[in-house]
């Protein structure tokens, strides 16, 4: 006998959402710390998912914006969303991919802008390549940010 009822569970998971956004894998995994049988789960995510609460392609978007905007790589935001959060492969094809791959440079540009208040060559290059960035796509970065610290 399960000492959890589908509606609390259910309620449950609704303030876990209503906190942020999670992939669905993530609820599953909250549900079976609390030993929830795993038929209950799936009915609990069922739920979730028709309901529209629950949407790994919407958790893809907000996880991977977010990580953008703190200057982060967009492929290993990417593997990231697939290993930690085993979000399916098709919901992040989804996304609009080409769209975040050109503006992961502003956002990296932004993010620098406010984190060095004066241009620092070494440190930025650092920085960007401990975020997964490539040795040619940190060049392209320090050029521009360089012509706008000038």
């Amino acid at each position: 006998m399960c000492k959890y009822n589908i509606e609390e569970l259910y309620n449950y998971c609704c303030k876990l959402l209503s906190i942020r956004d999670m992939s669905i894998n993530e609820i599953k995994e909250k549900l079976r710390n609390k030993k929830a049988p795993e038929d209950i789960i799936n009915l609990v995510v069922e739920k979730l998912i028709k309901n529209k609460l629950l949407d790994d392609e919407r958790f893809a978007k907000y996880y991977i914006e977010k990580n953008l905007a703190k200057a982060k790589k967009l492929e290993l935001i990417l593997n990231e969303l697939v290993e930690k959060y085993k979000v399916d492969k098709t919901a992040l094809k989804e996304t609009d991919l080409k769209k975040y791959k050109l503006i992961q440079y502003d956002y990296g540009l932004k993010f620098l802008e406010k984190k060095y208040k004066t241009f620092d060559r070494i440190r930025i290059y650092r920085f960007l390549s401990l975020r997964g960035f490539e040795e040619e796509e940190i060049t392209q970065i320090i050029n521009k940010l360089e012509r706008r610290y000038k």
